[in-house]
C-alpha cells in the first residue's frame, strides 16, 4: 500500500467514496467544517476538465438486489453514531 487512501481502500476494485449526505450532517459540526476545508482544498488545486459534469447514479443493493437505501432522506432521517471518547 503505497499511500494512506489505498491503504483505505485495500484491496478492492473501487474507484470512487460515496458518503450518503445523511451521515455527513449527523456529523458532529467540526468534523464537518473539516471535511468541507478539505473538500474545497481539492477542488482549489486539482485541474478537472472544463467540461466535467459527470453525472452519477447510486444504488443500493443488498445481495445484488436493490433495496431501499436507509440513507436517502437526509431532511428527515437520523444516524445513530457512538460518540468518541463517551
Amino acid at each position: 500500500m503505497d499511500s494512506p487512501i489505498n491503504a483505505w481502500f485495500q484491496l478492492t476494485y473501487s474507484s470512487y467514496l460515496i458518503l450518503p449526505r445523511l451521515v455527513l450532517e449527523s456529523m458532529p459540526k467540526e468534523w464537518q467544517q473539516k471535511l468541507v476545508d478539505l473538500l474545497e482544498e481539492v477542488q482549489e488545486i486539482i485541474e478537472f476538465p472544463e467540461d466535467y459534469t459527470a453525472s452519477y447514479s447510486i444504488q443500493y443493493r443488498i445481495n445484488g438486489k436493490i433495496a431501499s437505501d436507509p440513507y436517502k432522506d437526509y431532511r428527515r432521517g437520523t444516524v445513530k453514531y457512538i460518540e468518541v471518547g463517551s
